[in-house]
C-alpha cells in the first residue's frame, strides 16, 4: 500500500468512526490511560501560541489548553469545534500557519499516521519560531504497548492498520536528521496491555514505556 492510499484510507477511518473514537476515552475502563498519557505531555509544559498537528476531536488540545488544532478528518474537526478549539481542516505536510509564526506544535498519536513524517516535521521547522518547541508523543514499536498495536494492525484493525510505528531509535534519528534536539521527555504505560489499567505517574525512564513524549529544540540553521 503506497503511503499516499494509506493516509487517505486512514482519513476515510476517521471520518467514518470518529464519534465511537472520541468515547473510547471516557469509559471507565480507557480513563486511567487517558489520564497517564495526558499527565504525561502536562508535564512537558506547552507555553505561548501552539497547535496541535493531528488534533482530532480535541479531547487532549481542550484539556491541554491548545488552541489551535488541524486534521484532515472533517468529522473529527466538527467534535473538535464543539470544543471551542480553533480546528481547521489540513494536512501535517503543508500547515495553514505562516512561518515563525508558533512557539510550539504537539503532535499526540500523529506520527505513525503521516504519509511522509520527514517532510511533515520538515513543516514544523518552518512553523515554529525560533527556539520553538515540538512535542512528539507516540507508541514506541519496540514496547510492550507498540507490540500489541502492530499485531492489532496484522489482525486488521479499522484504524491500526493504516498505522505504521516506530521505535524510540526511528524517532530520535529523525529528529536528529531535520535539526531538532531532544531536551526533556516523559515516559508512561508500563504496565502491559493485557494487564487491568490503572494511572501511572509520568518518569524520565525510556525503558519499555508504552507512550513517550518528546519536548524537541528547534535548532538554528
Amino acid at each position: 500500500m503506497s503511503c499516499l492510499k494509506r493516509v487517505k484510507d486512514s482519513v476515510s477511518a476517521f471520518n467514518l468512526h470518529a464519534e465511537e473514537y472520541d468515547r473510547w476515552y471516557f469509559e471507565d475502563e480507557n480513563k486511567p490511560i487517558f489520564l497517564s498519557e495526558l499527565d504525561a505531555v502536562q508535564r512537558l509544559g506547552l507555553e505561548g501560541l501552539g497547535a496541535e498537528v493531528g488534533v482530532g476531536t480535541g479531547v487532549f488540545a481542550s484539556r491541554l489548553k491548545i488552541p489551535l488544532g488541524v486534521d484532515p478528518a472533517k468529522n473529527m474537526l466538527k467534535i473538535a469545534k464543539k470544543r471551542e478549539i480553533v480546528a481547521l481542516q489540513a494536512v501535517a505536510e503543508f500547515l495553514p500557519f505562516k512561518s515563525n509564526s508558533l512557539d510550539y506544535l504537539a503532535y499526540i498519536f500523529t506520527l505513525c499516521f503521516l504519509g511522509k513524517p520527514e517532510k511533515a516535521l520538515g513543516e514544523a521547522r518552518r512553523v515554529l519560531r525560533k527556539r520553538g518547541f515540538l512535542i512528539l508523543c507516540f507508541v514506541p514499536k519496540d514496547s510492550f504497548w507498540g507490540e500489541f498495536y502492530v499485531q492489532k494492525k496484522k489482525e486488521g484493525h479499522r484504524i491500526y492498520k493504516y498505522a505504521k510505528f516506530y521505535s524510540k531509535e526511528e524517532v530520535f534519528s529523525l529528529l536528529d536528521k531535520i535539526k531538532f534536539k531532544v531536551v526533556d521527555f516523559y515516559g508512561t504505560l508500563y504496565q502491559k496491555p493485557c494487564e487491568k489499567p490503572v494511572y501511572e505517574e509520568p518518569k524520565k525512564k525510556l525503558g519499555n514505556c508504552g507512550f513517550l513524549c518528546l519536548k524537541a529544540l528547534k535548532l538554528n540553521g
